[in-house]
């Protein structure tokens, strides 16, 4: 009798120990969140940024992967194409696209307020904007070729609370051309210290073609 009251009472004071700490309540503060007013400090980031605009259109099941058959299903480019297309055909080109450059946008802004500093010399950032200017104008010039007029987005927006208006095509082309010619200034013919990056020769070789 005496052992399975030892027993019990053991039981009933881990059950008030328990109660005792397991209500209380911990308040978690994290440190901070990754975003964009405290990511896009340093060249890593920024080519993390590249490498993210990159996947939005070329992993598994993305944009120009596998996915790529449905913005292409029924029109004239697949056989058996009958062109009878829906309100929301294509959509998938639209999304990546505006996501590939909505990764990139930041760099920008990052790039024109200094937020490098010390970390990255004045050529090295040239570089890292003229790689920014690169991808969206290719972006833009896949868009403007499947889409005609649409939006420019050249800094971070509010897709929600701001208007968004289609730019004509000629203003697309600009910002396309524009954006080539400082890649091909800026870039360098080839990568000595980085493993990858893009050459100053795929500017230079995609520019003739908004032609």
């Amino acid at each position: 009798m005496k052992k399975i009251s030892i027993k019990y009472s053991g039981r009933i004071l881990a059950l008030l120990v328990l109660t005792q700490f397991g209500c209380v309540d911990l308040e978690e503060v994290p440190l901070d969140f990754p975003g964009p007013d405290n990511f896009y400090n340093s060249p890593s980031q920024i080519q993390s940024a590249f490498a993210s605009s990159g996947s939005r259109l070329y992993s598994a099941w993305s944009v120009y992967s596998y996915g790529a058959y449905n913005a292409f299903r029924g029109t004239d480019q697949l056989s058996g194409g009958d062109l009878v297309l829906s309100a929301s055909h294509a959509n998938e080109l639209w999304s990546g696209h505006y996501r590939a450059i909505a990764d990139i946008t930041p760099v920008f802004s990052a790039l024109a307020n200094d937020r490098l500093g010390s970390s990255a010399t004045q050529e090295e950032k040239h570089v890292l904007l003229a790689e920014a200017k690169f991808l969206r104008a290719f972006n833009y010039f896949c868009l403007v070729r499947m889409y005609g007029p649409l939006p420019i987005v050249t800094e971070e927006t509010d897709v929600t609370a701001d208007e968004i208006k289609r730019n004509p095509i000629s203003e697309v082309y600009n910002l396309v051309i524009s954006d080539l010619m400082f890649a091909v200034q800026h870039l360098p013919d080839q990568w000595v210290t980085r493993l990858v990056g893009l050459p100053r020769a795929r500017p230079r070789g995609f520019s003739p073609k908004h032609t």
